[in-house]
């Protein structure tokens, strides 16, 4: 199922929120380059906050995220069917247009995924 764009928004707003990555864990802590992430101690600071709503989004996130990319890359692949199939004809003046049904099945197919 594709993601919407309020979903994508959503996970766009978490990202631009939390502290510019890359991030590592020391067994403790989490840290930025520049800042502590998140600790033991979390102290509810605004930058906290965004830190940590980011963290616990990103179990559901990149899953989601994750089969966006699969959907979209079988669209690709089906369009690169139907592009192989159109191709000859299009590119071509004397070719002829592919056979009725194929041109049907392959744009079914590629309907199906979306």
């Amino acid at each position: 199922m594709a993601m919407t764009k309020e979903e994508l928004a959503e996970i766009r707003g978490r990202v631009d929120k939390a502290v510019q990555g890359p991030w590592e864990y020391d067994g403790d802590e989490i840290w930025s380059k520049t800042c502590c992430i998140a600790s033991n101690e979390f102290d509810g600071g605004i930058n906290g906050v965004s830190n940590i709503e980011f963290i616990v989004h990103s179990r559901q996130d990149v899953p989601a995220l994750l089969d966006e990319i699969e959907r979209l890359q079988k669209i690709e692949t089906k369009a690169k069917e139907v592009i192989k199939v159109m191709a000859p004809w299009y590119c071509q003046k004397d070719k002829r247009m592919p056979e009725p049904m194929v041109v049907v099945e392959t744009l079914s197919n590629l309907a199906n995924v979306m």
